[in-house]
């Protein structure tokens, strides 16, 4: 009963007390373990996992999320064991480790149609698309990305359509589609400036930031990273979006001759993705060591 109770607390991503959530499921799973019960070691694992994966604690994160696969197989319980695969593979896609990242979706992908879990299985494909997008499989990944926007617009999710759109652009833009890419940006900007979607809002100007400064559209490029990077800086707990929004901003400057800002900017981000454990320092790293612009993978 606590360990259902803590995942009906549980907001996963939203506000809230990682670190409390994480000595309270760690508890849980010692004393489900030590009663041989699978379903609440299993889901506290889970809990655990979730909680370190907000926190970008990316090595606990996995071991507890290997734990509850393993005991949620054992259980039965697969509601969670949908959950735990999608997290191993947001954990692989942060790692830059894209095939394993899409095979973790694609399991979790079966689960969630099995449990007839449709919300949960269009936020998976979406998943599923972006690792094969970011591991150089755009054309792979779109039709499935169209396919999922589709259906998120006739259920009026408006979230998931954001961040379809966004997904969506992201494909295009690797398949070198980039006024279609920066049609998909503008379409989620303006559907986020309606409902009131900020962060994806931020996450949106930061990826059309890209696409504008390789249409070599300078200025409305310096715009679009600058708003991302300025809000960012005043959530809390987002520290991996922050940190690819000062890598782009920081490209689009030195792109745009302003290298004294540009170099302050990645050195930023290498603070945030070096304290994060991300490969993505690599890339702020080399931005500061070359001084001229690189196109950043994130």
């Amino acid at each position: 009963m606590a360990a259902d109770l803590l995942v009906a607390l549980s907001s996963f991503g939203q506000d809230i007390p990682y670190a409390r959530i994480t000595v309270t499921a760690a508890e849980l799973a010692r004393a489900a373990t030590l009663r041989g019960n699978d379903r609440a070691a299993g889901r506290a694992h889970f809990l655990t996992g979730n909680a370190a994966l907000q926190a970008t604690d990316l090595g606990r994160a996995r071991a507890a999320s290997e734990l509850a696969v393993r005991a949620c197989r054992r259980a039965g319980d697969r509601a969670i064991l949908q959950q735990a695969y999608n997290d191993l593979g947001v954990i692989a896609q942060f790692e830059h480790r894209f095939g394993e990242a899409a095979e973790c979706f694609d399991e979790a992908l079966v689960l969630a149609r099995e449990q007839g879990h449709r919300s949960g299985a269009l936020t998976i494909t979406l998943n599923a698309a972006l690792a094969r997008v970011r591991g150089g499989r755009a054309a792979e990944a779109l039709p499935a990305c169209e396919e999922a926007l589709e259906a998120l617009r006739e259920m009026a999710d408006h979230h998931g359509v954001a961040h379809a759109l966004c997904v969506r652009g992201q494909a295009l833009h690797e398949l070198g589609r980039l006024e279609e890419a920066l049609a998909a940006y503008e379409e989620c900007l303006a559907l986020c400036d309606a409902v009131r979607i900020p962060g994806q809002r931020a996450q949106a100007d930061y990826r059309c930031a890209r696409t504008l400064s390789d249409l070599r559209r300078t200025r409305e490029a310096l715009e679009a990273s600058a708003r991302a990077v300025a809000h960012l800086r005043t959530v809390p707990g987002r520290g991996r979006d922050r940190g690819y929004a000062l890598l782009i901003h920081a490209g689009v400057c030195l792109a745009a001759g302003r290298r004294e800002e540009g170099l302050r900017h990645a050195g930023e981000a290498l603070e945030v993705f070096e304290r994060a454990g991300l490969p993505e320092a690599e890339e702020a790293r080399a931005l500061l060591e070359t001084r001229v612009a690189v196109r950043p993978r994130c």
